[in-house]
């Protein structure tokens, strides 16, 4: 029995490892492809891992948004706001310094 349930637990353990370590070989390939200014490539890395909580591929992935176009861009606030309010400083700093059209006149400073 105690043997079954040390098997059970290290498949666990062993599956929350791999999946850890490639949800941040996805982050790394995301930021690769930001320092080569490749943010349709990021993006694709980077909302993955936005969607499942991570307050920084939030940060990129806005980032990313607001680089490629016009359209896209217009999404990148709400991306920010999430990661700010997940305590990312670069998003908060985003928000407090400038006027966020996305969230209107009155979040600002």
């Amino acid at each position: 029995m105690m043997i079954a349930f040390l098997t059970k637990i290290s498949h666990v353990i062993l599956i929350n490892v791999v999946l850890c370590s490639y949800s941040h070989a996805s982050f790394e390939q995301g930021m690769e492809y930001v320092q080569q200014a490749r943010w349709h490539d990021a993006e694709q890395e980077f909302r993955p891992e936005a969607e499942r909580g991570n307050a920084d591929a939030m940060y990129w992935l806005g980032r990313s948004l607001e680089y490629q176009n016009f359209q896209k861009g217009l999404t990148a606030g709400e991306w920010f706001y999430k990661s700010a309010e997940l305590g990312n400083p670069w998003a908060m700093t985003l928000l407090r310094d400038k006027k966020c059209e996305f969230l209107g006149d009155h979040y600002r400073n």
